[in-house]
């Protein structure tokens, strides 16, 4: 204890004994000793002047606030004790008792709410809303005066009674309760890496939650070209670098996703333990308002950026703009560039495997401008208040303007020539990524988003397929509306997407040629085009399929294809798009 702080405390009995004098304590305790009557101790209690006393209180309060007070938590504390020190004294002086209890309620009430909402300790919240007991006890079974009583004892335990924590931040306060709640596992496995001297050290430690995955053999260094033009997606993948990289001085990263990364390993060890809890969508939002914070050292371009408002949601200072069964998407900007990253909420077996060899695959592929943009997959990149001790995996891309495929439409509805334009182009695009042995996996209208200039653009790569996959199971079903009804995660090759692209393609020949049927099959659902599962399932049944039956022309004979898709297996040859092109 500093020696200025030593000389509170006997200020602080002086200042008891003007708000109690001695003589008062001694009567008082006797009365209670005899009588067990603690609403007659009131009576020897001489009256003076609390604001007096407050303002004295007041004093101690700033010198704190000017010393090491500031930022701590035990603020509130004091606030707290303040408040029950000076509201007694307008009571039956200007406010009535009912008055002076519902200003009272609300303070404190007010001070809780804020202390819930800023401390993200447990305990210390607990420990905080443990001061109302005394204060609501003393409220209606004594005289309104023991509330000075009650607040000094709070604000004399506020400065001296916290220990080693009293001046610790807030920050510092959160930061320790969350670390705390780690799992043991991770705690060990952070512990090792920080004494690990040199890489192959780090990659054969194994997590004491299980053993790590079987190891393969690493690929060979990936050496990312030039940055491509601004309109053009460049794709690239971010190699992951292994667990002591990290503690090195931190790299350049590409957060522009351009393509001069330097050359890197990529490490499949460097996996987080099977026990560690992945963040939900509510603890990346709160992580992503401090990047400062929630971001690795090693992408310091990421770490530097700005985190975007989501204007379409009603929400003040929302930040999430979408989310999906594997994760949530946040938009940031730098230096002009907007860019979405993507952060985990459920773990897939090989995580950073198959986004390299999506990455890779797609890389083969990029003179052919395929529907797809252009991602880097960054390891240990964010950490949540949660858990801070734990970095979690990131997808950073470029950020696509436009609108999904649902909206799109509503607002074309009335274009003939531009939903045929796009029912066209929807087509080939896809015939394009068939013939590079690619399948997305999910093809629906929220993850089809169309530019102001009708270009084309895939999103959500969690449910893709490349030839590296073969052999391996879905990860994912995609939405049920557009799958054919015996999809499983068997159901997994390059013609894993001739079904939903049938589905769609012929709602926008469906609805191109008859605007009503918009209004009268979709109602507003994001989540289907004109058919839902229902109709698949029973497709005699079905009011859309039998009103599509009875269209002329290409409407008609696609119908007749997905009846006979419906009756195949899912990945039936006959459904692929090159034999939908051909269909007259």
């Amino acid at each position: 204890m500093k020696p200025i702080e030593k000389l509170l405390i006997p200020i602080s009995i002086i200042i008891l004994f003007i708000i109690i004098p001695f003589s008062a304590l001694v009567a008082a305790s006797q009365l209670l000793y005899t009588n067990l009557n603690l609403s007659n101790i009131a009576s020897f209690v001489q009256e003076y002047e609390i604001a007096a006393v407050a303002a004295v209180f007041a004093l101690l309060t700033v010198y704190a606030l000017l010393t090491d007070y500031i930022g701590s938590h035990r603020i509130f504390y004091s606030v707290f004790g303040l408040v029950l020190v000076v509201l007694p004294f307008f009571n039956d002086r200007f406010l009535s008792q009912f008055q002076s209890e519902v200003i009272l309620l609300l303070a404190v009430g007010s001070l809780e709410a804020a202390h819930a909402f800023i401390i993200e300790s447990r305990r210390s919240t607990i420990s905080y809303m443990l001061l109302l007991l005394p204060t609501l006890a003393v409220l209606p079974l004594f005289p309104f005066y023991y509330l000075e009583f009650v607040g000094y004892a709070i604000l004399v335990c506020s400065f001296f009674l916290f220990g080693s924590r009293r001046n610790m931040s807030v920050t510092e306060l959160n930061l320790r309760s969350i670390k705390n709640t780690a799992p043991k596992a991770a705690r060990t496995r952070q512990a090792r890496k920080k004494t690990a001297t040199a890489p192959a050290a780090a990659a054969s430690t194994t997590s004491p939650a299980g053993p790590a995955p079987a190891p393969v053999p690493a690929p060979a260094p990936v050496t990312a070209p030039p940055t491509p033009p601004a309109h053009a997606p460049a794709p690239a993948a971010q190699a992951a670098p292994t667990a002591a990289k990290q503690e090195e001085k931190p790299k350049k990263s590409h957060f522009s996703l351009g393509r001069s990364a330097a050359k890197e390993t990529i490490s499949w060890d460097d996996v987080l333990p099977p026990s560690v809890p992945w963040p939900g969508q509510s603890d990346y939002a709160k992580a992503i308002q401090n990047l400062d914070f929630s971001i690795a050292p090693l992408y310091p371009d990421v770490k530097g950026a700005k985190v975007l408002s989501n204007p379409f949601v009603k929400i003040p200072g929302n930040v999430v703009y979408s989310s999906g069964n594997y994760g949530t998407i946040f938009k940031l900007q730098n230096n002009g560039s907007s860019q979405a990253l993507k952060c985990f909420t459920r773990s897939k077996p090989d995580l950073a495997k198959r986004y390299y060899a999506i990455s890779k695959q797609l890389k083969a592929h990029e003179d052919e401008n395929l529907a797809f943009v252009d991602f880097q997959y960054l390891p240990k990149a964010i950490r949540t208040f949660r858990n801070p001790a734990i970095y979690f995996p990131v997808l950073t891309m470029q950020w696509i303007e436009g609108t999904n495929l649902n909206v799109y439409i509503s607002e074309q509805l009335k274009k003939k020539n531009v939903l045929d334009a796009l029912a066209s182009n929807f087509l080939q695009e896809m015939i394009k990524i068939r013939n590079a042995g690619i399948a997305h996996g999910d093809i629906a209208g929220d993850n089809i988003v169309i530019s102001d200039a009708g270009k084309l653009t895939l999103v959500d790569y969690d449910g893709l397929y490349v030839p590296e996959f073969r052999g391996l199971k879905a990860e994912e079903l995609g939405h049920d509306h557009f799958q054919h009804p015996d999809r499983s995660a068997a159901t997994y090759s390059a013609r894993l997407d001739n079904f939903s692209i049938l589905v769609t393609y012929l709602s926008l020949l469906a609805v191109s040629e008859d605007p009503k049927l918009w209004s009268k099959y979709n109602k507003g659902d994001q989540d289907c085009l004109i058919f839902r599962k229902d109709d698949f399932v029973d497709p005699s049944h079905s009011g859309v399929i039998n009103d599509l039956t009875h269209m002329k022309g290409r409407v008609g004979a696609l119908t007749g294809l997905l009846n006979d898709a419906i009756s195949h297996d899912p990945l039936w040859q006959g459904a692929d798009p090159q034999a939908v092109a051909k269909l007259q």
